[in-house]
């Protein structure tokens, strides 16, 4: 072989570096070759189809990078030789995936979420590069080597790889994996009409239903692992949490509203430190995902009545105006006054008033912040500006509805010492 030598100095390379490699002459050879996490997934076609398709990729001189459906890269390149070969490298990726990104890529290539830890083993082998520029000047060292300069050569990315993916998009367990590594049928069907049911719950806002169906998991046989009981609830609250993710999303909520909560249950989940806890989290996330699509769905608005409704409910203290709004969206003030006031049943002003003076009450509730500081709070910074408007919807000044929360000047014990008296508050009590 003309380039033998710089072939076995090539491969040496790769092993230092724990890069897998392949070298495949005919169909026979694939079979070697470890694709991704083929040992997961099952072959959807042949190693003679496989074989075929990826020959017919391979143009002479040219280096090819492509990434799998399953986060996998490869780089790949036919031999320049008369009985030529093809060399593949890889899989690699260039990142570690958490739970959450294995849960979300099962869903996303319609498999089930309860495959979770069977995907975390198989993606285990595979080596993290974070930066593939070394390996890449490795690879064109050795096109240099083979191909007689820097020139001679050309590396192409393979935008879609649907062909070159010998991975079947669907769950396909060895039925002769051990029972550790799968679930009989009949719990993969309760499971599945479980996860559909919550799902459906979540998405239409129902509480009572979402609830009644966490607190049957405790009679509930959950796929059984090597790893301690705990973890494997912990799994299954995060593939929950994902659920109704995307439940909440069907809900017509918009991903500013949820992708808070989602990252606030994936902490609590992890610092769960008993399976009471973790039960604990799975009936509060049912809860408040309901909630979450009742207060916030935006089922029956166009997308620029939803952008505005988000808008006002991330800032109060910006620039709510309908002129801003407008602008902001780039349309007609006059039209985005009347499609509003015909979806909402209300103007923007109105709405807009109604918000800021239910933060503030929130605030006269939770806090003991001058009026002055709430007002601000609620985006107005006038504070007669502010009583006024408060007083129209809530029919008293927002001094008169504190004091009748704390008629005997007993804020102090209300708030067990936690906060001060508000200034304002002490001033008219003498």
């Amino acid at each position: 072989m003309k380039h033998e030598a710089e072939l076995i100095f090539f491969q040496n390379l790769l092993k230092n570096y724990n890069i897998p490699y392949g070298i495949i002459r005919n169909s026979s050879d694939i079979e070697s070759v470890y694709w991704g996490i083929s040992k997961f997934m099952k072959p959807i076609w042949s190693q003679e189809d496989l074989f075929r398709h990826l020959v017919s990729y391979c143009s002479p001189n040219t280096i090819y990078r492509f990434r799998d459906s399953f986060l996998c890269h490869y780089l790949f390149f036919r031999f320049p030789e008369e009985e030529c070969f093809y060399f593949i490298i890889g899989p690699y990726m260039t990142g570690p995936e958490t739970d959450q990104d294995l849960v979300d890529l099962l869903i996303r290539i319609g498999l089930s979420p309860a495959a979770l830890q069977q995907a975390k083993n198989a993606y285990r082998d595979i080596p993290v590069i974070s930066d593939d520029s070394a390996l890449l000047s490795l690879v064109n060292t050795f096109g240099q080597q083979i191909w007689g300069g820097i020139d001679r050569f050309t590396l192409e990315d393979i935008l879609d790889t649907d062909d070159l993916n010998p991975l079947k998009e669907r769950y396909a367990a060895d039925p002769d994996a051990s029972a550790d590594a799968s679930l009989n049928m009949k719990l993969l069907e309760e499971r599945y009409a479980r996860e559909n049911n919550l799902m459906q719950a979540i998405t239409l806002g129902q509480t009572h239903r979402a609830e009644m169906i966490i607190n049957t998991l405790r009679g509930t046989q959950l796929e059984e692992r090597t790893t301690p009981p705990i973890r494997n609830l912990k799994n299954y609250a995060i593939i929950t949490n994902t659920l109704f993710r995307k439940a909440a999303e069907a809900g017509a909520v918009h991903p500013f509203y949820i992708d808070g909560l989602s990252s606030d249950f994936a902490r609590q989940i992890e610092q769960a430190r008993t399976v009471e806890a973790v039960y604990q989290v799975l009936k509060k996330m049912a809860h408040k995902y309901c909630l979450l699509v009742k207060n916030h769905s935006m089922k029956g608005y166009s997308l620029l009545v939803s952008k505005v409704l988000t808008r006002i409910d991330s800032d109060l203290t910006a620039d709510l105006s309908l002129k801003a709004q407008a602008d902001l969206l780039e349309v007609n003030s006059s039209y985005l006054s009347a499609l509003f006031k015909k979806e909402t049943g209300t103007s923007l002003t109105e709405y807009v008033n109604r918000k800021r003076v239910e933060h503030g009450i929130f605030l006269l509730n939770s806090t003991s912040l001058q009026i002055q500081s709430i007002a601000q709070r609620c985006g107005i910074p006038d504070v007669n500006y502010f009583t006024k408007i408060f007083k129209k919807y809530v029919k008293m000044t927002p001094m008169e509805y504190r004091r009748s929360l704390f008629p005997y000047n007993t804020m102090d014990t209300q708030y067990n010492g936690r906060v001060n008296r508000d200034e304002d508050h002490i001033g008219n009590t003498h």
